[in-house]
């Protein structure tokens, strides 16, 4: 099995031995490729590879080569072929390695027919034994030497380095450079040069000068001369060495400058099954984990996994082993590991497909704090939060599509943000398909009544009922001990019953069972936190966004708990309704959620009366008043706000989106009229995103029609009317003037809400003679590139 990531990193490519390609994408669902139904060249894939394109390059076992535009993905699959009549490489050919040149080519190594280029150009070269230096028609491996050259690791001829002047420089046992010609593993070596991994003869350093040193089980601790898997690590600058039956080693290269210093122990770490917690001595892959430690994969017979290794801050060694024994794994014989753009990983497995692991933002919290002991208290802690999205997506309930959005878009968010992973949090929806990271695609967030995988697999959505309430608080019971309180977050609409203000969980649905309590009154949820407590000696945080929320706090306020409601009572006493938009986020959650990053919860719910203010105040209507009981004394006053509130936050008062604040950028100075720059590269949630455009010509107003267009992350391109004002027309002007000599304007200056898409976004902004066509202007381009102005940025 062969594992590739699509450049937009929401797809998995999944290529099997014999039964063709299926890509995995983030909704869950399973695609089958192959060459019955498709142009695919042929099932058995040996080699896999995503270019700077975006395209997918599978190498197959004859009729050899083929390519897939990501952009046609998500219809009928359109395969582009290589063969003998449209390229040097013959219908019988095998692919065994791929490697993007990053320029918009490929690098394709062959079984017998040598190596081959495909420029972004459309040519092709060709180098085998035949007609250049090349010392095997065997490729095994590829890597790039970083200065636009090429090594090549052969089956029987050593190693080849094409540089980027087309020389050829040959390295094998033959000339003494190497103790085996059999290559399987690269990696780069940092002075220039590179490490090579072989199959019986050990490792071998060979320097940017060519000068080769051969390492061993006989004049070093290395545990086995079959060498299957490399990795330099960037934190350390150190060599990670996975071989066939040996283990793991891990050797300081910054400590090796002569063969004297390879035997001495001290600049090793050696681990195996029976001195560490490896669980089996035959590595098959080595990945960086992309937070400072390193996933290792295993292909044993009995044993085997993948397991993580890291160094905690007193540099003790960290493992985390997942199998079929402790997390499900569907085959413990691990082929080939790749991680995510999330810092998950995909695991290939050797009989039984493909495993998702994904971590969370816990660990980023982490790097971002400097005292010890708190860094110790999150990884180490044990975290739990319920939430929950009352009603029904059914058309007789108006107010689903914003509960979904709050549901996911802020409140799921807002724990993930702050280092809740997914088996962290236990999430129940009538919908299966919630979108927390406002891409357009469902996320795998969903536990009750139906997954996202469930639904994929003929399961049929259903409104919410009581038992599903029992369920998850029994899932909140296994996770025992709390290191923080146990967070239940419910959202949805209340209605006034017969006992007192009810709950949604489903009472919206158009058919409802006699059988099936639908709605859930303050009392019975009270018994179940009440039973929840005193199985676990936890302490309770409850969160509610409904109408007449402020009637549970009395009967809910207890000991050991605190109670925080969207709603309160009016000057008359009355019980107040929360009034959130239709299809808006605009609530007590976002407001709340908006100022948890690193406060207490008390402080966090003091900053929310004046943010929901400002949302209510188009409404015609009064904002609701908050309520806040962490006492136990039933009410809010001004006793509260002292007990547990001011000392728990989110994950604790450290407990903080991850925030990357680069530089402040210069303005973008082209030679043109319009400068366009960001105070940011990167943007997260809640920071405040402001783009500028200049009149940086000193050209006068007068002149000139202006044009702003932003293109967003899923394509879609909208026009700037003025000041975050916005029009789906294409090529509209400014309403206001253009700018003025020298002065600068404001595109976008507002806070990153949840509804704004993650992803990479592109602002031009156009000036052009008043009245003329902006579209042929553009079609002129370069002609006319002093008109026109640029600036990206990222929203994570």
């Amino acid at each position: 099995m062969k594992l590739a990531p699509l450049g937009n990193n929401e797809t998995l490519w999944i290529g099997t031995q014999g039964g063709g390609v299926f890509t995995l994408d983030s909704k869950g669902i399973l695609t089958e490729l192959n060459k019955e139904i498709t142009d695919m060249p042929n099932n058995n894939i040996r080699a896999m590879v995503t270019d700077n394109k975006g395209r997918l390059w599978v190498g197959t076992e004859q009729n050899a080569l083929a390519y897939l535009e990501v952009d046609k993905a998500d219809s009928a699959p359109v395969w582009r072929l290589f063969n003998s009549q449209n390229s040097p490489i013959t219908d019988d050919c095998t692919i065994l390695s791929l490697l993007s040149d990053d320029v918009g080519g490929v690098w394709i190594g062959t079984y017998g027919s040598g190596l081959f280029h495909f420029g972004a150009d459309g040519k092709w070269k060709e180098f085998n034994t035949q007609n250049s230096e090349i010392p095997d028609d065997y490729i095994n491996t590829l890597l790039n030497d970083g200065n636009g050259g090429l090594w090549v690791g052969t089956m029987m001829g050593g190693v080849a380095h094409y540089g980027a002047d087309g020389s050829w420089e040959i390295f094998n046992v033959g000339n003494g450079d190497l103790s085996d010609d059999d290559i399987r593993a690269l990696a780069p070596e940092k002075g220039g040069g590179v490490w090579i991994g072989t199959n019986s003869g050990g490792l071998i350093r060979l320097d940017a000068n060519g000068k080769s040193l051969i390492i061993n089980k006989e004049n070093s601790p290395l545990p086995s001369d079959k060498i299957g898997a490399l990795l330099l690590d960037k934190q350390t600058g150190g060599l990670w060495i996975g071989t066939f039956g040996g283990g793991l080693a891990y050797l300081k290269i910054d400590a090796i400058s002569s063969k004297d210093d390879i035997d001495d122990s001290s600049n090793w770490e050696l681990f195996d099954y029976t001195t560490s917690e490896l669980p089996d001595n035959y590595i098959s892959g080595i990945i960086d984990d992309g937070m400072g430690g390193v996933w290792v994969s295993m292909n044993g017979e009995s044993s085997g996994g993948v397991v993580n290794i890291y160094r905690d801050s007193q540099s003790k060694t960290i493992w985390q082993k997942i199998d079929r024994e402790n997390l499900n794994l569907p085959d413990n014989r691990v082929q080939t590991i790749a991680l995510d753009s999330n810092n998950g990983v995909w695991i290939g497995s050797h009989t039984s497909g493909v495993a998702h692991l994904y971590f969370g933002k816990k660990s980023e919290i982490v790097n971002s704090i400097e005292d010890e002991a708190t860094k110790e208290e999150i990884l180490q802690g044990t975290i739990a939060a319920l939430i929950v999205a009352g009603g029904s997506s059914a058309p007789t309930n108006t107010h689903w599509e914003t509960t979904e959005k709050i549901t996911s878009r802020v409140v799921y968010r807002a724990f993930h943000d702050r280092g809740y992973h997914h088996s962290e949090i236990y999430c129940l929806s009538p919908v299966s398909r919630l979108d927390f990271n406002a891409d357009g695609c469902g996320d795998k967030i969903v536990d009750a009544p139906v997954t996202l995988s469930q639904l994929g697999s003929g399961f049929q959505e259903r409104p919410l009922n009581k038992d599903d309430l029992k369920k998850a608080f029994d899932w909140a019971k296994s996770k025992g001990r709390l290191t923080q309180p146990f967070f239940i977050y419910m959202i949805a609409r209340a209605k006034n019953g017969i006992d007192g203000v009810e709950f949604e969980l489903n009472s919206s649905a158009p058919t409802v069972s006699a059988t099936d309590a639908q709605t859930l009154t303050a009392q019975e949820l009270d018994i179940l936190i009440d039973e929840y407590q005193s199985y676990t000696n936890n302490k309770v945080v409850v969160i509610l966004e409904s109408d007449y929320s402020g009637d549970f706090v009395a009967p809910l306020s207890k000991k050991d708990r605190v109670i925080i409601t969207s709603s309160g009572f009016n000057n008359a006493g009355e019980s107040q309704e929360s009034y959130y938009k239709r299809s808006s986020t605009e609530s007590f959650s976002e407001a709340f959620c908006m100022n948890i990053e690193g406060n207490t919860l008390a402080k966090a719910f003091d900053y929310t009366p004046s943010v929901m203010s400002e949302f209510y105040s188009g409404m015609g209507s009064q904002s609701p008043s908050p309520l806040l009981d962490d006492n136990g004394d039933g009410i809010t006053d001004d006793l509260d706000g002292y007990g547990l509130s001011s000392i728990f936050g989110v994950n604790g008062v450290w407990g903080r989106k991850v925030s990357d604040e680069p530089d402040t950028p210069e303005p973008n100075n082209l030679d043109a009229l319009t400068a366009i720059y960001s105070d940011q590269q990167i943007y997260n949630l809640w920071d405040t995103i402001s783009i500028y455009v200049q009149n940086s010509q000193n050209q006068g107003s007068g002149n000139y029609d202006q044009y702003t267009a932003m293109v967003m992350p899923n394509s879609k391109v909208i026009f700037f009317t003025s000041t975050n004002q916005i029009s789906n027309e294409m090529f509209v002007s400014w309403s206001a003037s253009p700018l003025m000599d020298g002065s600068s304007v404001a595109v976008l200056n507002m806070p990153i809400f949840f509804d704004l898409p993650v992803g990479k976004y592109w602002v031009y902004n156009l000036l052009t003679p008043s009245g003329s066509d902006p579209v042929a202007l553009l079609n002129n381009l370069p002609a006319q590139k002093w008109l026109l102005g640029s600036v990206s940025f990222e929203v994570r």
